[in-house]
């Protein structure tokens, strides 16, 4: 036991959130891990490229690989493309100083990749970087373009239509992106599990029905979907892609005016093993529908329901009643929510993060 402790030590190395100038530490201690298989970094601000090249250098065995929020540049993301082909992950969310030449740098040789983040990259994707990814990556399971103001519909129906086995995909704040890209992955990639769209403000139903069509087709449906701030979206979708999505572990509606309790009994009936629901500023829910919610979702932990200016006690009654697994509720904004209310709550609940 010793003996897979010191060998596993050998190949996986994490100094994530470690603070002041690494590169020297890093730089030595990859020199004594050249079959160092997985490097977690995440938050070392004061990574440099010196230490990614050292990386690139020395450990041609690399497959999982996260920079999140590290102060790199395209220099480190060339080196990587030149001595880690055979990385499969790579965490690059929040890198603000790469740029779509390193990223295609990366991918083009990278042609393994499973998990590409580029998350908050800001000035990362345009069209041909999702060229690049389409013909060289076309095993891609997860894909991050969260703030990745660039990409466009065509960009991400390349990715789509080469990447069918594509399992996640974050295109939140991408506000060039319409119904027409989400169509495309409906379509192009049956296995789809988790979708993001928040404050995609050109989503439409059409978009969600395509989703909700692909489930019925796959015999799959999502697990996790977000539409934040999706305004055009209405109860008819909604209830279309709750009827093929029975797994359907996260639901995030913030800000979706437009919805009403007919959705959340759809929801209620069709997704049992709900965990994750925000409702936040969704002003037609009423306690009607909360209550429904809670009785027939055992599983749920965490529950949204902020400026919900209907929702009175009943709801808080619901939840101890029927919600034994909750972890954190929030219900600010909530004015017909009474201090006797809350207080009732929160003695029969006492390991609740409440937020009111």
């Amino acid at each position: 036991e010793a003996g897979a402790l010191v060998a596993r030590a050998a190949r996986h190395l994490d100094l994530s959130g470690v603070a002041g100038a690494l590169d020297g530490l890093v730089c030595a201690l990859v020199a004594r891990r050249p079959r160092l298989e997985r490097l977690t970094l995440a938050g070392c601000r004061g990574i440099t490229d010196v230490a990614v090249v050292a990386v690139a250098k020395t450990c041609g065995e690399l497959g999982t690989l996260s920079l999140r929020r590290c102060g790199i540049t395209d220099a480190s993301l060339c080196a990587l493309a030149q001595g880690c082909r055979k990385l499969r992950h790579i965490d690059l969310h929040q890198c603000e100083g790469i740029s779509d030449i390193g990223v295609q740098a990366v991918v083009r040789s990278c042609t393994g990749l499973l998990h590409l983040d580029l998350g908050s990259c800001q000035g990362v994707m345009l069209d041909a970087t999702a060229d690049a990814i389409a013909d060289h990556c076309r095993s891609l399971q997860h894909l991050e373009l969260d703030l990745c103001y660039w990409i466009t519909d065509r960009g991400v129906q390349r990715v789509a239509k080469a990447c069918g086995d594509l399992r996640h995909i974050e295109l939140h704040h991408c506000g060039h992106l319409s119904d027409a890209a989400v169509s495309t992955l409906a379509v192009s990639c049956p296995r789809l599990e988790h979708v993001s769209l928040d404050s995609c403000h050109a989503i439409t139903d059409a978009a969600i029905l395509a989703l909700a069509h692909s489930g019925v087709r796959s015999g799959r449906g999502l697990l996790r979907l977000g539409l934040d701030r999706c305004h055009n979206v209405t109860d008819r979708a909604l209830q279309e892609l709750a009827r093929s999505s029975h797994d359907l572990e996260c639901l995030s509606l913030l800000g979706c005016e437009r919805i009403t309790d007919s959705t959340l009994y759809v929801v209620a009936k069709h997704c049992p093993r709900l965990r994750t629901l925000c409702l936040d500023r969704c002003g037609r829910i009423t306690d009607s529908a909360v209550t429904v919610v809670c009785r027939s979702c055992p599983l749920l932990e965490f529950m949204s329901l902020v400026s919900c200016g209907t929702l009175s006690d009943s709801c808080l009654h619901a939840v101890r009643q029927h919600c034994q697994r909750l972890q954190v509720l929030k219900v600010y904004l909530c004015g017909r929510i009474s201090d006797a209310g809350a207080r009732a709550l929160a003695e029969a609940m006492p390991e609740l993060r409440f937020f009111r």
